[in-house]
């Protein structure tokens, strides 16, 4: 994230006044030019909603780059908090996070966007680190304020998970079920599929899938899960979907959080046409009965 002009800056703002307490933040920032090097940080607290500047603008000939921001809520009440960039008051947003009582939203250039609770523990993250298949969430997540769930009883699940940074053998996903299956039950499988355009999505397209687990004695019991994927014919660069798809009298339903941006129409999508797209039986898929879906899975996957 760089700043390359005297007119642009990066601000906080929240959404409202707070109850007690403005927010606190740390900031590190790189400053270099074509000849000079220095590292740099800022501090200090949030002023309700008139903006307050993490990263001033450079000089001319200079550029600053964020490595490092951290945002906690001290308030006795949820906050919203807002990331933006500012290019002569024209603003874009760049996070935009609900943050609970003691949360704090975290920013950096190796690990891009979490949030932790009071306790330390992670609650989202879009972890993206390394080149031999790190451990990584769901890519451009929204944060919500609170946990919900997908059904997956009439419809199935897709989240984009990045393109493949190799050719992976295998993913891992760990993920939280809420809700167990019951009663007869006809499939409960995760699946990952090739896409050949994540931004055509509700065009014709073919899915190609490249592994799947049957999940039926895993999804019976609530609690927190790890399903291994194995995977055939994945390549460096390929854009992968992780596919949830649960056709039972009680369909599993796992721990999830709203969605609020419009870029979900690509990174998490959902068709109702649950029965005819079982992964075991679907080498090859081909449909354009996607929208956006009202909730993300949770969940973390690594590569390997």
């Amino acid at each position: 994230m760089v700043i390359n002009n005297t007119n642009e800056t990066i601000e906080l703002v929240l959404g409202g006044a707070v109850t007690s307490t403005q927010a606190s933040f740390t900031c590190a920032f790189n400053e270099f030019s074509t000849s000079t090097f220095s590292g740099n940080e800022t501090n200090g607290t949030s002023n309700n909603t008139t903006p307050v500047t993490l990263i001033s603008s450079p000089s001319a000939g200079f550029q600053r780059q964020l490595r490092e921001l951290i945002i906690e809520n001290n308030d006795t009440a949820a906050m919203t908090v807002t990331v933006r960039f500012n290019n002569t008051s024209v603003t874009r947003i760049i996070m935009k996070a609900t943050l609970e009582i003691g949360d704090s939203l975290t920013y950096t250039a190796d690990g891009g966007w979490n949030c932790k609770s009071t306790n330390g523990v992670f609650k989202y993250d879009n972890i993206h680190v390394n080149q031999t298949g790190g451990i990584r969430g769901s890519e451009l997540f929204v944060l919500a304020s609170s946990a919900s769930t997908v059904s997956l009883g009439t419809a199935v699940a897709g989240q984009y998970l990045g393109k493949a940074e190799k050719a992976y053998s295998s993913i891992d996903f760990r993920y939280q079920v809420d809700t167990q299956v019951a009663g007869t039950q006809t499939f409960s499988e995760l699946a990952v599929y090739r896409i050949s355009n994540r931004f055509s999505i509700g065009t014709q397209q073919v899915w190609t899938r490249l592994g799947f687990t049957n999940c039926a004695a895993v999804w019976n019991s609530t609690g927190l899960k790890t399903t291994t994927v194995t995977l055939t014919g994945c390549r460096a660069g390929d854009d992968l979907y992780a596919i949830w798809a649960s056709n039972n009298t009680t369909s599993m339903a796992p721990r999830s959080g709203n969605i609020n941006d419009p870029i979900s129409s690509i990174l998490h999508v959902t068709t109702t046409n649950v029965a005819n797209w079982r992964p075991s039986t679907s080498p090859l898929y081909q449909s354009t009965a996607f929208g956006a879906a009202a909730s993300s899975v949770w969940f973390n996957w690594q590569g390997t």
